[in-house]
């Protein structure tokens, strides 16, 4: 099994780090079979100021909200598929 990361994700889409732009690289094996790699997410320090950045505008948005426009949305993001 293999799992396919698409980036980080903020500003409302992904941003996916090629290995020349990334700073480190995290491995993920499977505790129950270390042999078998699982999926390697390349990390890229210089997205973290426009991650903060697109939370607090985020958050700016959600707590403009009132409570049961809050309800609405978190019940949309409980059932998707």
């Amino acid at each position: 099994m293999n799992f396919s990361l698409k980036g980080d994700y903020f500003l409302g889409s992904f941003h996916p780090i090629t290995d020349s732009s990334a700073n480190e690289q995290i491995k993920k094996f499977s505790p129950a079979d270390l042999t078998s790699h699982l999926w390697t997410a390349n990390v890229d320090f210089t997205h973290v100021e426009k991650v903060i950045d697109s939370s607090l505008m985020g958050y700016e948005s959600w707590r403009k909200l009132n409570f049961d426009e809050r309800v609405i949305y978190l019940k949309k993001y409980q059932f998707r598929n």
